[in-house]
């Protein structure tokens, strides 16, 4: 059985145009595909199946029209640069670093602090050498391919939080003889700052920026029942922007977030979520309750995925999954999933959608064993039904999906993604 992640699945399903998805042996048209109900209204724009593929279609081009590879040819000449530590000096100033996030108490806890790793750092002839030490903030300055200068620059301000959790830490199991499995734990705390800031430029050109703001109330312990978090970010590649507008987390009641990204002020991909629920302080058997997520494309392809009762929902999915082997039991509590949710398409603004979209059982044999399983289907204002992957498979969306492979050729080209790179980087010292 597949594992369905909700989020996952609702953003394959808003950008399932950018790929190919497959084939599938089913017939589309067939009237007797499984789910669903009656989609359309009385007061519903009609659209056909065929009509919303050619906006998606549109749209989809439209989106990839306004990216190019090409764009990005400065930047590949300012990583364009040998960066290794051949003579070991970032090695040994980071060595230096842990140090001084070191507790002295205990040799294996490690208090980790952002402000804490400063210095100034110049590439010459090939080998780091440390310019400064000391200072409010951390840089590298290198000449790269085309000898104009360029300098990294991170600033992490002074006030932090103080976070831990069971995750953070790690742990050593020896098998010393006669005394067999002893395992050291190496605990590690993190002073999360308020405000970190990280400024590239060449020739005193700026040309990246990462700015992120975050206001945390917690304890020395993460308790997700308790903790509050306000978190807003922006992330500047020359014309691109990346802009976390909100990320709200409150004791474990509810949740929001909205993440914009776009190019020269035009927004080409909105994500808006929200949700409630009772999250207990580890996060195991938490209760969520109704859960909305939003993708809008160019503000002409918008997904809209509510989910009633989250409990309810995943609770049935659940219980589909342990019952794949039953037909009738697996299509129940698929049925009383989708109960819980109301999942639509909009497209070019209307205020009618084109389609739903739901979950339909499907019949699946692998290695000669049949159960049940669940997939995406739309349905249209025209009563039209399709899956996921027929409506949205390579030969319908050719163009998309020739476009999408020639850009990510361009990208792996660029900046040659398929070589590996075998650096070491440093590591923490345990004691």
């Amino acid at each position: 059985m597949k594992n369905k992640s909700i989020l996952v699945s609702l953003l394959s399903m808003a950008v399932m145009f950018f790929a190919a998805c497959g084939d599938s042996s089913n017939d589309p048209s067939d009237p007797d595909n499984p789910g669903g109900g009656n989609a359309g209204g009385g007061t519903e724009t009609i659209v056909t199946a065929a009509q919303a593929k050619q906006s998606l279609n549109n749209t989809s081009q439209e989106l990839l029209s306004k990216i190019s590879a090409n764009e990005f040819e400065e930047y590949k000449q300012m990583l364009d640069v040998d960066v290794s530590d051949k003579a070991g000096v970032i090695q040994d100033w980071f060595e230096a670093c842990v140090e001084a996030c070191e507790i002295k108490a205990n040799p294996d806890n490690h208090l980790w602090n952002a402000a804490n790793f400063v210095g100034e750092f110049e590439l010459q002839q090939g080998t780091w050498v440390q310019t400064k030490k000391g200072g409010d903030h951390l840089s590298f300055t290198y000449h790269d391919a085309q000898q104009k200068k360029c300098v990294i620059t991170l600033k992490a301000s002074a006030e932090a939080t103080e976070i831990h959790h069971s995750v953070f830490d790690e742990e050593d199991e020896w098998d010393i003889p006669g005394n067999p499995n002893v395992v050291t734990r190496y605990e590690n705390r993190f002073m999360l700052p308020k405000q970190v800031d990280i400024t590239a430029t060449r020739e005193g050109v700026t040309k990246g920026t990462v700015s992120v703001t975050s206001n945390v109330k917690t304890g020395k312990e993460v308790d997700l029942s308790k903790d509050e978090v306000d978190v807003t970010s922006v992330v500047t590649i020359g014309a691109y922007k990346a802009e976390v507008k909100k990320a709200v987390y409150k004791a474990g009641k509810t949740a929001e977030a909205k993440v914009v990204f776009s190019k020269n002020g035009e927004e080409l991909i909105t994500l808006e979520g929200n949700g409630n629920g009772n999250i207990t302080p580890s996060g195991e058997k938490s209760e969520f309750g109704q859960i909305n997520i939003t993708m809008n494309i160019l503000g002409k392809a918008k997904f809209v995925y509510k989910i009633l009762d989250g409990n309810l929902y995943y609770n049935n999915l659940s219980k589909a999954e342990d019952n794949d082997g039953d037909e009738s039991m697996f299509k129940l509590f698929v049925e009383n999933a989708n109960k819980q949710v109301d999942a639509k398409l909009y497209l070019n603004g209307a205020a009618s959608p084109a389609a739903k979209v739901y979950l339909a059982p499907c019949e699946v044999e692998e290695y000669g064993y049949k159960y049940w399983d669940y997939e995406y289907w739309l349905e249209f204002t025209d009563g039209s039904k399709y899956s996921y992957e027929d409506y949205f498979d390579e030969q319908n969306f050719k163009t998309v999906s020739d476009k999408i492979q020639s850009l990510i050729d361009d990208f792996k080209n660029l900046f040659d993604f398929d070589e590996v790179d075998d650096e070491v980087h440093p590591v923490i010292p345990k004691k």
